[in-house]
């Protein structure tokens, strides 16, 4: 009996405990994801070097990028020594040579090809990329030991137990049907034991932007020294020495150490990472310590002359004109221990919905004297509206008004005809007694 109440009552109250049904995820229409990393970058800003390009020349170690957009279309690119775009990809018009290419690169691209590019110089040291429908994917790395690895007993330890990484970097795009993501990870020194229970980093710099069509996300970190046993990080952050018990800010260098070094061209700038959303659109740039050296500075504080023109006075006149010019070069560099950055946007798919017919205003009454009321149905755009009355004759497009001036003209005209017909034809009746009309000649 009570098990017959509860399934009774289960029933009734069941339409009051419908769950709501899951939001369905919006497709995409459009797209663009960047991602790139280097451990180790090195810029060089010097407008004598006959490079065009901004730097004049960079160096990169371990560097990898990929890039994916609308189409599909891809390109992913990995170097363990990259020089820039303009001498990666440029080299054959800087040395007036068509078949130079640039040696130490991988690239994959989608859909023109290559898939897949891979280039292995010794175990654990070698460059891959990878393209396709999907995303893109480029990876380097220097020095990374074989795995499993093979202590001189010759038993081999298994990847779960050690896991190192010398020199590295990952760049990759994914795409989804809902969701597009960017991300990109460049590391130093990093080792993992018992799959993942200790970790130690030496740098690594990481950051991640994703996308839905609608909202933009984005999350960055930069770390060196650190140490995670069991979930608990102990780092130097971009924020600070991290523990368990919070953070502590990392002590900054004296004013009077600071202008010093100024002083000579030399500025040492703390780790960042800089997150920017706008909408739809995510942005994020992790870069570590940066130590920047302006040469010229440098060269005017230390009055170098002195020293060199009497050397350059012993030179003959042609060799003194060659040299001279290197001599005046002041190149600025720029040293950043790891760097990422990454960018994705994404915009919902075109949907054709069509536009729904304006809502029913209810009834009106019609502009007549006889003061009926009638609905009024909106037309297409363009056509004319009907204007319904209760019993009048409707003239669509014709005004009531005009309808009524227009009987009383055909009445007026009707009655002027009828006097006329009359005084034509003898209506007043003829004086010898004969019947109205057309009189008859032959009646006496």
């Amino acid at each position: 009996m009570k098990l017959a109440r509860t399934v009774v009552a289960l029933a009734v109250a069941s339409p009051f405990f419908v769950l709501p049904a899951p939001a369905q995820a919006v497709e995409l229409g459009g797209y663009e994801l960047k991602a790139e990393a280097a451990p180790i970058a090195m810029h060089i800003y010097e407008k004598l070097i006959p490079i065009p390009a901004e730097p004049q020349l960079e160096v990169d170690m371990s560097f990898s990028r990929a890039n994916f957009s609308t189409g599909p279309t891809g390109r992913s690119v990995s170097s363990l020594f990259w020089l820039g775009d303009a001498v990666g990809y440029g080299l054959p018009e800087l040395l007036k040579n068509p078949d130079a290419k640039y040696p130490i690169k991988v690239d994959a691209a989608h859909p023109s090809g290559p898939k897949d590019g891979k280039q292995e110089l010794v175990p654990g040291t070698g460059m891959v990329s990878h393209a396709d429908e999907k995303g893109t994917i480029a990876t380097s790395s220097i020095a990374k030991p074989q795995l499993p690895l093979t202590p001189p007993a010759g038993i081999p330890i298994p990847p779960m137990l050690i896991a190192v990484e010398a020199f590295s970097s990952e760049s990759k795009t994914v795409v989804t049907a809902d969701k597009v993501t960017s991300s990109a990870y460049a590391t130093a020194g990093s080792i993992s034991l018992l799959g993942g229970l200790v970790q130690i980093h030496g740098l690594r710099s990481e950051c991640t932007a994703t996308s839905d069509g609608s909202k933009g996300t984005a999350s960055g970190k930069y770390s060196w020294g650190s140490i995670t046993v069991a979930g608990q990080t102990f780092a130097a952050t971009d924020a600070g020495v991290q523990s368990p018990l919070g953070v502590t800010p990392l002590p900054k260098m004296p004013d009077s150490v600071v202008r010093r070094l100024a002083d000579f061209g030399l500025t040492i700038t703390p780790p960042t990472v800089e997150q920017k959303v706008e909408g739809a659109a995510a942005k994020v740039l992790s870069r570590g310590m940066t130590i920047t050296l302006d040469t010229s500075v440098m060269k005017s504080k230390l009055s170098l002359s002195w020293l060199l023109d009497p050397l350059m006075a012993l030179l003959p006149k042609e060799l003194r004109n060659q040299v001279t010019p290197w001599l005046d070069l002041a190149p600025k560099f720029v040293f950043m221990l790891g760097t990422s950055a990454v960018e994705a946007t994404a915009v919902p798919a075109f949907t054709d919905t069509p536009i729904a017919p304006p809502a029913d205003t209810g009834s009106g009454s019609s502009g007549g004297s006889s003061g009926g009321g009638g609905d009024i149905t909106p037309a297409p755009t363009g056509e004319p509206v009907p204007v319904a009355s209760a019993g009048w004759p409707v003239f669509p497009g014709v005004p009531f008004w005009l309808v009524l001036v227009g009987l009383a003209m055909a009445a007026a005209v009707a009655g002027g005809l009828k006097k006329f017909a009359a005084l034509m034809f003898g209506a007043g009746g003829c004086d010898l007694g004969a019947a109205n009309g057309v009189p008859n000649l032959r009646e006496q």
